[in-house]
């Protein structure tokens, strides 16, 4: 460990020691209790996915943080898209088995996961972009029906506990905000996997340069009786000298395992705490120690105060959020998005009569927003809004127009995450915002002010980059008048195309 890290410590260390009992004034024991009760009330009946109870503890939970100058933001997740993704992932990752949350949420695949979160801002400007991450459940285990009776199993240790101290951390540093080094996430979720839920939250908020994550869960209740006593703190091996940051904070009589990566966590940087699971038929609010609860929820506070003014070193170093692996949530496929695109081609406009040869081609080029509709994995709706500047060589001069262009595509996609071909065909509108023939201006009553076409693509994307093959084929006539037999004449562009989405 560098000097600079045990300084850190030691310093740690002694500040922690000294502010103890402030720490332990800030924290509320009647509010945690408050929250798990709220939470934990037969009305919420166990806040079941999908539900409106579940509903209901959001919008509580969302209260409380309003209610102290902080703004929940949400990221909602698709059942369907929660569900694309382990589908796979499974096909190269047998790390962890996926088959019962696929069987679970099967019949669930039209419906929502809601989760959201805050942010309270740190005071290291040369940091601001690192955050570190509190991660809880807020949902819970349901009912149960037995013997034609319905039993709520209430989960106030679990899931429940775990809010209601995340709700008194974030008060806590709301009064305290010189404390925070970093930016603190804390992220309240209603997804069955913490790890695709946190690869999603990194994604959809562009957040990934996140340092560490916390999680709390069971802390209202350890089992004396038989043997626990105490609570663990699970601590993923990629902390260098975690256990040297964590000893001078923590309590003597916890347990501290150094190990792999939780599980849940899969691969991340962190640190997890929990005590015992009661059985789900007797844990309601009334049966936890809330002493324990508020001395537990102190502490993690110090831990989290710790890592964040300590130098923490991640053993590999690795950025979370794997934009191959994870590109339809970052933007991909699976998700409506706006871009913005650029094409540099030809033009020529191609003459029905066979008293005229058809034009020679002349560079063209146009630039142009568009916007994504996904509607399945596969299929998708683009419309673009584009202008062109197009010129071609008649046979009687060179032809210049400034054009308003509005193509409408029916897209299908094929290939993995981050990389995809795709196809589309469709039509397209367009107006002549001016025209010019050997620098003359044209006679609209002569020349057509709209054409409209049909038009296809072909191309590519690598993550937010795309590259295709565009032409577009005009079935209108540029004419207003058949003049001198020169029959119908159409416009013919195709063009090179390189594009970025949002």
């Amino acid at each position: 460990m560098s000097i600079k890290l045990q300084r850190t410590s030691v310093l740690l260390a002694l500040c922690l020691t000294i502010g103890v009992f402030v720490n332990a004034q800030n924290i509320s024991k009647e509010n945690l209790s408050k929250h798990v009760h709220t939470l934990a009330s037969d009305e919420m009946r166990g806040r079941d996915y999908f539900t409106k109870e579940l509903d209901n503890a959001a919008m509580y939970i969302k209260q409380q943080l309003k209610d102290m100058g902080l703004q929940p933001m949400d990221y909602d997740i698709k059942v369907s898209d929660w569900l694309d993704y382990y589908e796979e992932l499974s096909k190269t990752d047998t790390a962890i088995d996926y088959t019962s949350l696929l069987e679970d949420s099967e019949n669930n695949k039209d419906k929502t996961f809601k989760n959201f979160y805050v942010v309270l801002k740190g005071n290291n400007p040369a940091k601001d972009t690192l955050y570190t991450l509190l991660n809880v459940d807020y949902n819970g285990a349901g009912v149960d029906t037995i013997k034609n009776y319905e039993v709520i199993k209430n989960s106030a240790n679990y899931q429940a506990s775990g809010c209601a101290a995340a709700l008194e951390i974030a008060r806590y540093f709301v009064k305290n905000p010189s404390l925070l080094n970093k930016n603190l996430i804390i992220m309240f979720q209603a997804t069955p996997s913490l790890y695709y839920d946190i690869e999603y939250f990194t994604h959809k908020t562009n957040l990934k340069k996140i340092e560490l994550i916390f999680g709390m869960d069971n802390l209202g209740y350890i089992d004396e009786e038989n043997g626990s006593g105490q609570y663990t703190y699970t601590v993923s091996s990629r902390i260098k000298d975690a256990s040297k940051i964590l000893q001078p904070v923590l309590l003597q009589d916890v347990d501290l395992s150094t190990t792999a990566d939780y599980d849940e966590y899969y691969q991340y940087p962190s640190i997890y705490v929990n005590g015992d699971v009661m059985d789900y038929y007797s844990d309601n609010a009334d049966s936890l120690n809330y002493d324990l609860m508020t001395q537990i929820t102190d502490q993690m506070i110090k831990v989290i105060t710790a890592f964040d003014k300590a130098d923490v070193e991640i053993l590999p170093q690795t950025t979370l959020g794997d934009p191959n692996l994870f590109d339809d949530l970052s933007g991909g496929r699976n998700k409506s998005y706006f871009g913005l695109n650029l094409m540099i081609g030809s033009n020529k406009h191609y003459y029905s009569s066979n008293k005229y040869m058809t034009g020679k081609a002349a560079m063209s080029y146009s630039a142009g927003l568009f916007f994504k509709y996904q509607m399945s994995r596969s299929f998708a709706l683009r419309l673009d809004a584009n202008y062109e500047r197009a010129y071609a060589n008649r046979h009687d001069g060179r032809f210049k127009s400034d054009v308003l262009s509005v193509p409408l595509t029916f897209l299908l996609a094929v290939g993995t995450y981050g990389f995809e071909f795709y196809y589309g065909v469709g039509g397209y509108f367009d107006y002549n915002l001016s025209a010019k023939l050997n620098n003359e201006s044209v006679d609209w009553d002569v020349f057509n002010r709209y054409e409209w076409g049909w038009q296809y693509t072909i191309g590519m994307s690598f993550g937010h980059f795309m590259i295709a093959y565009y032409q577009k084929i005009g079935l209108s006539n540029m004419m207003n008048t058949d003049i001198d037999d020169m029959g119908k004449v159409k416009n013919r562009n195709q063009y090179f195309t390189i594009g970025w989405h949002f």
